[in-house]
Parts: C-alpha cells; sequence; structure tokens
C-alpha cells in the first residue's frame, strides 16, 4: 500500500476516467444527435488525455426505438478502426425512451465508454477509476475547487451558467475555497507538526 498521495494504491488501476478519451451518450443528446426513428451521422471531437484532440465519425442507428447501434470510425495509429456498440432502452415515467449503451465486454449498460486499446468498453472493463479515488483529501478539495471554478467560467464544455444556477455555484465555490484553505493547512500541520508549514 502506500501511493504517492493517499496509500491507496490500486494494482488493478489503468488509469483514470479523467485522463481518457471517453465517449458520452448524454453529450451525444445534448448535441441533438438522439432521434428516435433516424439515422444520423456526424464528426464528434473530443479533448482526450493530456488535451489531445481526438475526431471520430459516429452513426446513430435507431430506426428501431427501443434498441439501435452507434457505430464508431475512428483513427488508432493511422489505422481506420470501426465497432459498433449496440443500443439498449427502457420506458421513461412520463413518456419517451432513456437510451444506454451496452459495454461489449460486460454487457453493462453504460453512458459512456472509454477508449482502451483501440476499443470502446465501460469504466469497469476499462478498469479505470475515477483520479479522487486515490487522492489525499487536501488532493480531492483542491479537485473539486477547481472542478467548480471550470463551471462557474464555463470552461468544462457547458454552457456559462447564468441567474440562480451562477449564484449557486459562485457560493459551492466559495465554500471549497474555504474547504481547500482548513486542508490545506490540516495537512501542513500533520506533515509539519504545526499550524504553518515553516
Amino acid at each position: 500500500m502506500g501511493g504517492i498521495n493517499s496509500g491507496r494504491y490500486r494494482t488493478r488501476n489503468r488509469g483514470t476516467v479523467e485522463g481518457a478519451i471517453l465517449l458520452d451518450l448524454r453529450q451525444l443528446r445534448r448535441l441533438g444527435f438522439v432521434r428516435p426513428g433516424e439515422v444520423t451521422k456526424r464528426t464528434v471531437r473530443v479533448t482526450g488525455s493530456g488535451g489531445a484532440p481526438w475526431a471520430a465519425v459516429c452513426e446513430l442507428d435507431l430506426k428501431d426505438p427501443l434498441r439501435g447501434t452507434l457505430t464508431v470510425s475512428h483513427l488508432v495509429e493511422g489505422e481506420l478502426k470501426m465497432q459498433r456498440l449496440q443500443l439498449a432502452s427502457s420506458a421513461r415515467p412520463y413518456g419517451g425512451r432513456q437510451y444506454y449503451l451496452v459495454c461489449p465486454a460486460m454487457g453493462d449498460r453504460v453512458m459512456t465508454v472509454a477508449l482502451v486499446d483501440g476499443v470502446f468498453v465501460g469504466r469497469r472493463a476499462a478498469q479505470l477509476t475515477y483520479a479522487s479515488q486515490g487522492e489525499a483529501a487536501v488532493f480531492r478539495v483542491a479537485r473539486a475547487r477547481d472542478k467548480a471554478a471550470a463551471r462557474v467560467l464555463g470552461l468544462d464544455g457547458h454552457p456559462k451558467p447564468r441567474g440562480r444556477n451562477r449564484a449557486q455555484l459562485q457560493a459551492r465555490l466559495a465554500q471549497l475555497d474555504e474547504a481547500a484553505d482548513i486542508a490545506i493547512s490540516a495537512e501542513a500541520a500533520r506533515r509539519f507538526g504545526g499550524g504553518e508549514a515553516p
């Protein structure tokens, strides 16, 4: 045991979700890509691990509104790869359908698949963990603060929040700033034996 930050080192971890190239069905729905009874095709651009851009041509076939397929064509080391993912659905309580991707490795219904070794699979099959699972409290608070700041500024891929949502996010950011200060002071006291680092 004993990772760099926390002591919760995982031997089965192949990376983090935050560092992987992800294909998220929720984002595709927000882009107007999920249309029951239709076949839609477009290029999807994602920022991958290390900020590297990645693009794929996705074709979503929902001619049968109960189930469908998502065909993803992308380049892996200069070679064109194509993968067909199955979609499952369930009825929503007030009408419409909720669509899910089916992980090709485990058969789980998932909303997000990660590109691992040139193939899209679910998070569990890819053995990806969330970055916060292996971090000490001070680093988890700092990550949450950075994420909230990006959300307030509209730098996380979502539109910049307005009105009450913006006010709530700014209040949350202020709480996280205070929590980060407390966590840093506690970590300094733990490591250096006083209230502050020498």
